[in-house]
């Protein structure tokens, strides 16, 4: 398929109604099953003392165990930096004298090809597979090692001669990668919650659509939209992702490239997926259960929460991170200890915040971990600039239709509460 092809997706093409496939990401077919990127752990000064940070997106920082080890591709040619002063020059990094070594090329067109214009030490000369550290003005480095990734966890970054990026500039590219768990988190399924959350910005995706996964089809990123839970079962309709969320890998100037562009594409390595029957998790020998957990805060920031279209979808992620094998029905979110109105003659609970109840199935009894539910809680809560929870409570779940004893006992407080209220009178 031609570039131009794959960058102007008509309408027709963009809206595809699915009867016989569910998708799951499979390898694409390559000569090459792995792309060769190295890991260091990058320090902001000398002596390795300050971590470079993990949200460092322009040099890759991060790994599998979430540590701030920064990733960058190798053998691949790509456009100079705007420092470098040569529009149109290129570089790329290769493994020599057990180092890593920079070849930079000055001249426009060059494509990495023919002998260097200049070749220097690339991390302060860090010996690879050594934990020592090496430092260079500004800037330190150890434990540099060269390591292989699938294709299936590497985008491509291409280069365009225009800035619609469909005339595509042969020989140079640039590969990119996440730790594996963002990677499988990408096209894992999302939540009913998700998905209520993105009709309300797209009358296109059905109304009877409960959940939602990313896909690849024909190098594109799509997402598909399901009339079951958890994905089961085959798609309904399959939109382009953009439509929706936005071009996030959109056509790009590239500075210093000498007028080229740049785009990224996620699935540049993954094929179209085959369809495979699936089946609901959790739903063998299941049971309908209710839990609730109490995420504290202040009432002003329990407002904002509140208030907020994506509070609902924080939750829900946080629930599907910590309880894996339960498959999430419903969620409501309420106000906790907080009065109505300033004037509000009930005196406030002990403990602020907002309170989610969540109905859903599963075959175990496991309770929600409160430790672990907040740490979920408050990283999708930054992600959406929301106030994040100062601790998280938990209640055991119990069976759908039924009243925790913890639930008892926390109406019995509320209406003590109410009770000392109307005998004390005024305070």
């Amino acid at each position: 398929m031609s570039t131009t092809h794959q960058a102007k997706i008509t309408m027709k093409m963009v809206i595809a109604m699915v009867s016989s496939t569910c998708w799951t990401p499979v390898l694409a077919s390559s000569v090459n099953a792995s792309v060769q990127f190295v890991h260091a752990r990058e320090y902001k000064g000398e002596n390795c003392i300050t971590r470079t940070p993990a949200n460092d997106h322009t040099r890759g920082c991060t790994d599998e165990e979430g540590r701030d080890n920064c990733h960058r591709t190798m053998n691949e040619c790509t456009f100079l930096e705007k420092h470098y002063n040569a529009p149109g020059g290129t570089k790329k990094w290769i493994v020599k004298n057990n180092s890593i070594y920079e070849q930079v090329f000055t001249k426009n067109g060059s494509k990495c090809s023919g002998a260097p214009d200049r070749e220097r030490t690339a991390m302060a000369g860090a010996t690879l597979g050594s934990a020592n550290c090496s430092s260079r003005p500004g800037q330190s480095f150890s434990h540099v090692t060269v390591q292989q990734i699938p294709k299936t966890r590497v985008g491509t970054m291409k280069y365009f001669t225009d800035s619609a990026c469909t005339q595509s500039v042969d020989g140079l590219s640039k590969s990119f990668t996440w730790p594996e768990a963002k990677w499988k988190e990408q096209f894992e399924c999302k939540s009913s919650h998700e998905v209520e959350h993105w009709k309300g910005k797209n009358s296109q995706i059905p109304t009877s659509a409960v959940s939602m996964r990313y896909m690849c089809q024909n190098k594109y990123e799509m997402a598909a939209f399901y009339d079951a839970a958890n994905c089961a079962g085959c798609p309904k309709t399959v939109l382009d992702k953009k439509l929706f969320e936005g071009d996030d890998g959109g056509c790009q100037s590239v500075p210093g490239s000498g007028g080229h562009y740049s785009k990224s594409f996620v699935c540049a390595n993954m094929e179209d997926t085959k369809c495979s029957p699936q089946t609901e998790k959790g739903t063998t020998g299941a049971t309908t259960y209710t839990a609730s957990v109490t995420a504290e805060m202040s009432c002003g920031d329990a407002d904002k929460v509140i208030a907020s279209s994506d509070a609902k979808v924080a939750f829900a992620k946080a629930f599907e991170k910590v309880m894996k094998t339960a498959t999430l029905k419903n969620i409501e979110l309420e106000k906790v200890g907080c009065p109505r109105r300033l004037n509000d003659d009930v005196r406030r609970l002990s403990t602020t915040g907002v309170k989610g109840v969540f109905t859903y199935t599963s075959t175990t009894t496991d309770q929600i971990n409160a430790n672990t539910f907040n740490t979920e809680l408050n990283t999708q809560l930054t992600a959406k600039d929301l106030p994040v929870a100062t601790k998280t409570t938990s209640q055991a779940p119990v069976v759908a239709g039924q009243t925790s004893s913890a639930m008892k006992a926390q109406a019995v407080s509320f209406f003590l509460a109410l009770l000392g209220v109307c005998v004390g009178g005024q305070p």
